[in-house]
């Protein structure tokens, strides 16, 4: 068996980052037969920079409030809330960061707290800033990316991108210079949708073509 790569990465994210419905289509219903993590963004691009990848990933979930869940957010199963244990919904055995140190952490949520209103700008920011430590508590020498998802558009996007600029502002005023910023382009439709308007498996790989050459000169710095 061949070794594992030497260039490690961790994606944070939702069901984009999953694959949701990548090997669906719009107006089928889910099945997780269409569900293909393997061709998602991620994979593809960590094949393609040579890289392996651990993936903490969950449909729905967000930074401060998941899919549909009331203004005031989900405190008990969002993001932060899970973030720093083995399993999901299960308390009984914290990870042991020091098993797996990324050269690169991506977080890619947002979309599930904008997807519905009402929502809390300051609240989300917040999350935000709540994973942001987390992750720099169990990787202090990783850069960490902060992506906006393909998925949102208009005023929610404006919001995403608006917030996480001011969160990687604000990491770097307080001399934590190893914070990025990376947008993809938002789908439009030309590359078809997976189910629930969710990325297609072209509408991945054109989010690897997107995310390789930012990730390949973060690597290289």
């Amino acid at each position: 068996m061949d070794p594992l790569p030497d260039r490690k990465f961790e994606f944070i994210g939702n069901s984009i980052t999953c694959g949701y419905g990548n090997e669906g289509r719009l107006g089928e219903p889910f099945r997780f037969e269409t569900e293909n993590h393997y061709y998602g963004y991620a994979q593809l691009t960590m094949r393609r920079l040579g890289a392996v990848a651990s993936i903490i990933a969950r449909s729905g979930i967000g930074a401060y409030r998941n899919y549909g869940a009331p203004k005031d957010g989900s405190p008990a199963d969002n993001m932060p809330a899970q973030y720093e244990y083995t399993l999901y919904n299960d308390q009984t055995e914290h990870w042991d960061f020091t098993r797996w140190q990324p050269d690169i952490v991506c977080i890619n949520l947002g979309t599930n707290d904008l997807s519905t209103e009402p929502y809390d700008t300051e609240l989300l920011k917040q999350g935000y800033k709540r994973l942001l430590a987390q992750v720099r508590k169990g990787s202090p020498k990783a850069k960490v990316v902060f992506l906006c998802g393909s998925m949102l558009t208009g005023h929610p996007l404006e919001v995403c991108k608006k917030i996480l600029n001011e969160v990687a502002d604000e990491a770097h005023k307080a001399g934590d210079k190893l914070v990025y910023r990376f947008d993809f382009s938002p789908q439009t439709g030309d590359l078809g949708y997976g189910t629930d308007w969710h990325p297609s498996l072209r509408q991945h790989q054109r989010m690897a073509d997107e995310l390789t050459p930012f990730l390949r000169q973060l690597m290289k710095e």
